[in-house]
């Protein structure tokens, strides 16, 4: 299953994944922010917005990164497509899921990359 963010198109959607271990897969906001946190920073590759400092401890909120230079606490979503969404991560997930499930955007999707 992957979930596919392209942070210069502003593109997410979610490929080769079946609605039931989309659902085992994501049961909370915890593996929500699991999930964005290491499509965004893999294998702990981390770079400071602010100052592009590379080491960086846990922050406050969960999954964020504290750059240990300037302190900036940064999210797993900010800057992406779920920056600043009002509801639970979880339900945004699973919208986001249902669009992009459905044949219709599919079909747009193919047509727009094509």
């Amino acid at each position: 299953m992957i979930l596919h963010l392209c942070w210069m198109r502003n593109e997410l959607y979610f490929t080769g994944v079946n609605v039931i271990d989309f659902y085992k897969r994501f049961t909370d906001d915890g593996t929500c922010y699991e999930h964005i946190s290491n499509v965004k920073w893999p294998g702990n590759y981390f770079v400071c917005k602010k100052c592009d400092y590379d080491k960086y401890c846990k922050g406050k909120k969960l999954y964020s990164r504290r750059c240990l230079s300037c302190k900036y606490d940064e999210s797993p979503t900010a800057g992406t497509a779920f920056d600043k969404v009002k509801s639970s991560l979880h339900i945004a997930f699973h919208i986001l899921f249902k669009v992009s499930a459905r044949k219709d955007y599919q079909q747009w999707n193919y047509q727009k990359k094509g």
